[in-house]
């Protein structure tokens, strides 16, 4: 959203917007996602069964495995996910994936849901872009761990 607008003013010919202007707005655009997020926008409450609501380790895919496994393996234990205007990129450690279609993204959205159900991540603050960082829980690590044994 932030290129959309230095596009937008650079194609207008406006004044670039000073940082603190900058910086408010993408404060309050997390702060208002953040509301969105928690509504029920389809008016009634989803019940979720047992299994749901309780999820276990042996449900993650052999997508999830490898990249929980690529995961672990990164220095810093984050993952971010970088919006641009030609697309999503998921930066674990120093690989950089690129995320080419609805499909695909829905995917690694998937991905993150299980591992933060699963307790092996967290959302560990906002990206610049409002985008989320994970990072990776020490029971993400052991899990991983497990899978060597």
């Amino acid at each position: 959203m932030n290129e959309f607008i230095y596009k937008v003013l650079d194609f207008f010919n406006l004044p670039q917007l000073e940082l603190s202007v900058l910086s408010q707005w993408e404060s309050d655009r997390n702060e208002f996602l953040k509301e969105v997020c928690k509504l029920d926008l389809d008016g009634d409450q989803r019940k979720k069964t047992k299994d749901s609501e309780n999820p276990k380790p042996d449900s993650l895919s052999d997508f999830d495995k490898k990249h929980l496994k690529e995961w672990a393996n990164s220095d810093d234990g984050e993952c971010w996910i970088i919006e641009t205007i030609d697309g999503s990129f998921i930066q674990i450690g120093e690989e950089e994936i690129c995320v080419n279609s609805g499909r695909e993204r829905a995917e690694w959205d998937n991905f993150f849901e299980r591992l933060i159900e699963l307790g092996f991540a967290v959302i560990d603050r906002p990206n610049s872009d409002g985008s989320p960082i994970y990072k990776l829980k020490k029971s993400g690590y052991d899990y991983v761990e497990s899978l060597k044994a």
